[in-house]
């Protein structure tokens, strides 16, 4: 009966839940996902679906709707610049509205060389340009031209769009294209180009982070299939493993590292933006391949967002005037902040949820290589 009863109390026996990780097993969500992706394409996982080059904006599988505008980077800005850009975040958006900030450091520098191409069209340079263009195709994107550092040709390209949820009439989708028009007037004002990205432009851009290949040609846009038929290749395969993801296209494999912020600095200055993409003459803070850095925030239920403001600058004000409170400095400065928070809304701005995140993609032999040159660069 003991031995039986032994028995019955081991077979119930609940394991640890990090028993499996911490043995070299996947987490359940990624097993799951190992089993999405076993039944679908990756194309299939992709939410886009049309373009309406008329309002120039896009159409996806959920019923949403949305715009991607490509501008300039800022190599860094002054506070007069930063007051312009507030701009971005400060518009009308309907509710349920995302707004991503993308920054974009392409290996697709063929059409760089193509430019350059164009420009040296004498014949005594011909064989020179043609051998200099065949070797910057061949390495210079993807390792180092460098034998003792990293250093690599990307094209640095940034974005804004905007994706919020359909409605019955077409009045959200004009309100959308209005608020296009202001923000690239307001990016004109900061000193800065901005253009709609269209459907050949977006289908390209999802080529290079996709298909991590040499493309000699850009792809045109068919408007007779779906866009995310034409962003990527039958032969891509995207590979999920324990620790990370992997994306395979011609014989050429690449680690693809996500890595989200922690903790944010209390401040940041705007002429500080440039050291996030690594320094140009130490090796130690060059990010060793290429990578995409974003900036996302939701703008949620506005009535729902003074409620929780309210309630959390009430529960602010409860703790500094319990009799611990006086002793938490950290509790007033919560208080302070919450209370300008509800004060701002009562001025008409919008409380939005935000995250930062850099996604690298990284050749296989360099993907131990760059964790720590990432936490050098945002340290």
């Amino acid at each position: 009966m003991n031995l039986m009863s032994e028995t019955l109390r081991n077979w119930l026996r609940e394991e640890p839940p990090g028993l499996d990780y911490a043995m070299g097993q996947p987490p359940l969500s990624i097993r799951e996902r190992k089993v999405l992706f076993a039944t679908h394409r990756l194309a299939d996982l992709l939410p886009y679906e049309h373009f309406d080059p008329d309002e120039e904006l896009y159409g996806n599988d959920d019923g949403s709707y949305g715009w991607i505008l490509e501008l300039e980077p800022f190599s860094g800005v002054e506070e007069r610049t930063l007051q312009v850009l507030y701009g971005l975040i400060a518009q009308p958006y309907p509710s349920q509205t995302c707004i991503q900030v993308m920054l974009y450091a392409s290996p697709a520098i063929d059409h760089v060389l193509r430019s350059w191409r164009q420009l040296r069209r004498s014949p005594c340079l011909a064989d020179f340009v043609e051998r200099r263009i065949a070797y910057l195709e061949g390495r210079g994107n993807w390792s180092s031209l460098l034998r003792d550092q990293d250093f690599l040709l990307r094209d640095y390209r940034a974005f804004i769009s905007v994706q919020t949820i359909a409605s019955d009439n077409d009045g959200n989708r004009k309100e959308l294209s209005h608020i296009r028009h202001a923000v690239q007037g307001m990016l004109d004002s900061a000193g800065t180009w901005s253009r709609p990205l269209d459907a050949a432009g977006l289908v390209n851009l999802l080529d290079a982070i996709l298909n991590p290949a040499v493309r000699h040609a850009p792809l045109a846009w068919d408007e007779g299939r779906l866009l995310r038929e034409q962003m990527v290749d039958g032969d891509t395969l995207l590979h999920i493993g324990r620790d990370g993801l992997s994306l395979s296209h011609a014989d050429f494999h690449v680690a693809v590292l996500p890595y989200s912020v922690r903790q944010y600095p209390e401040q940041w200055a705007g002429w500080g933006m440039g050291d996030l993409v690594g320094d140009l003459y130490v090796n130690s803070l060059r990010i060793p391949c290429p990578f995409l850095h974003t900036f996302t925030c939701y703008t949620g239920d506005r009535a729902g967002a003074e409620q929780q403001a309210q309630l959390r600058a009430m529960r602010a004000t409860q703790m500094v005037d319990s009799p611990i409170g006086r002793f938490m400095t950290s509790w007033r400065d919560r208080q302070r902040d919450w209370n300008f928070v509800v004060e701002r809304l009562a001025d008409g701005h919008t409380l939005v949820q935000g995250f930062n995140q850099v996604i690298v993609f990284a050749p296989l032999a360099n993907a131990a290589r760059v964790a720590p040159r990432l936490n050098g660069v945002f340290e």
